[in-house]
């Protein structure tokens, strides 16, 4: 299936705004936690399509307003290829190791 550019825009940008908002939840820390001091690494899998320029273009904008707005937060994208995209994400479950990188 090939998505028009458009159609993969939008979905990456609903995928970015389901991360912003996650990254964004409330804290489980205890009492004494303060303030949002989210650190460390999305990491961000999307499928590898054919013509996958305008969805890396539209995804490293979406990237570099959530790290802006994010401050300590790093996002690594990983392009899977839709033939192999089961065995790794069923791998991935059963062992993080294994998850791309």
């Amino acid at each position: 299936m090939h998505l028009s550019a458009r159609t993969s825009a939008a979905a990456t940008a609903l995928a970015l705004a389901t991360l912003t908002a996650t990254a964004c939840a409330p804290s489980t820390a205890g009492p004494g936690a303060s303030g949002d001091a989210a650190t460390g690494t999305v990491r961000v899998w999307l499928f590898r399509e054919v013509d996958n320029a305008p969805k890396e273009k539209a995804v490293q904008q979406a990237v570099a307003a959530f790290t802006a707005a994010h401050k300590g937060v790093k996002v690594t994208v990983d392009y899977i290829p839709v033939d192999t995209r089961a065995e790794r994400i069923k791998a991935a479950f059963n062992d993080p190791a294994s998850a791309p990188t």
